[in-house]
């Protein structure tokens, strides 16, 4: 549904201004008489003016806005995360774009065209998926990319992910100390995910013990 929204022009001819006057209230230029200032603020109170933020992003081609793209259904792991992201983000007055593929590729690549189409200042990929080739071409673009919850060293882009190997063996070890001498591990079988590396660890601890 289109909404009307009040612009520098509708307030410049309501009060028979230019809108460069206009302009320079709004980014609080001090070469504007104390009357003016006062005339176009009011305006702009009754008009309900709101600044463009994607005009000045198309004129500075400077975004605050990130993308994150996320792989999964409903998930408290993934709903901590987008936690952080948001926290982290908007300390630099950032806002975010997120889009939810559900686990189908082929719209986690509509939705990287869709965040390049909105001008998005980088692209958070929290993946499911063992494989991701639709980041490649980002990567090759030396587009800013960060990759959070798993590991593809073949891809050579920045990630963030726990040490999932070392995780398996601190379960281990707390089996052997607490007196286990048959351990077992109910896993996915997810080949190259955080649990397997997971089954590495603590298979490692089983075999040594």
């Amino acid at each position: 549904m289109k909404k009307n929204y009040a612009t520098i022009k509708m307030i410049a001819e309501d009060l028979n201004l230019s809108t460069s006057t206009v302009s320079r209230v709004i980014n609080k230029h001090p070469d504007v008489s104390q009357e003016t200032r006062r005339r176009v603020l009011k305006k702009i109170e009754e008009l309900g003016y709101v600044r463009n933020a994607t005009a000045t992003l198309m004129r500075n081609n400077v975004s605050t806005t990130i993308g994150v793209i996320f792989e999964a259904e409903y998930d408290p792991f993934f709903s901590e995360i987008l936690q952080g992201i948001e926290k982290g983000i908007s300390k630099y007055n950032y806002r975010m774009i997120l889009i939810n593929t559900k686990l189908r590729s082929e719209e986690a690549k509509s939705a990287v065209h869709m965040l390049l189409e909105h001008r998005v200042g980088g692209i958070i990929i929290v993946p499911s998926n063992p494989e991701i080739s639709y980041a490649k071409d980002l990567v090759k673009r030396q587009f800013p990319l960060v990759v959070i919850g798993r590991d593809y060293k073949e891809l050579g882009v920045d990630e963030v992910f726990t040490d999932d190997y070392h995780g398996g063996e601190l379960a281990g070890e707390y089996l052997v100390s607490r007196g286990a001498t048959r351990l077992l591990m109910i896993n996915s079988r997810d080949s190259g995910s955080a649990s397997s590396e997971r089954e590495k660890g603590f298979v490692k601890i089983a075999e040594d013990k």
